[in-house]
């Protein structure tokens, strides 16, 4: 084989293996920008979740440190039945 048939051949392999690098990249590229997006998608919804938690995280200490429900402030009256009523008008109390 003479020098100048060697670099032909050399230069033919170099070709193909430039064509499959291509080809490889070329697969290869459609995935990791869909990988690339999943992740921030992902990492999108993480934070939501934390905002989340933390807002979930707010309100049950401030019921636990109010004692109540933060919806449901008003305090209930208690109404007095007829009996209660009566007792309370034999014992003189009604006027207190």
């Amino acid at each position: 084989m003479t020098e100048e048939e060697k670099t032909t051949e050399a230069t033919e392999e170099v070709e193909d293996v430039k064509e499959e690098t291509k080809s490889t990249e070329t697969n290869t590229n459609p995935m990791i920008e869909e990988a690339k997006k999943a992740a921030g998608e992902l990492n999108k919804a993480n934070e939501e979740r934390k905002k989340l938690l933390d807002r979930e995280e707010k309100l049950l200490a401030e019921k636990a440190l109010g004692g109540k429900s933060v919806l449901n402030t008003e305090e209930e009256k208690q109404e007095e039945t007829d009996r209660e009523y009566a007792e309370k008008v034999i014992s003189g109390g009604l006027n207190e």
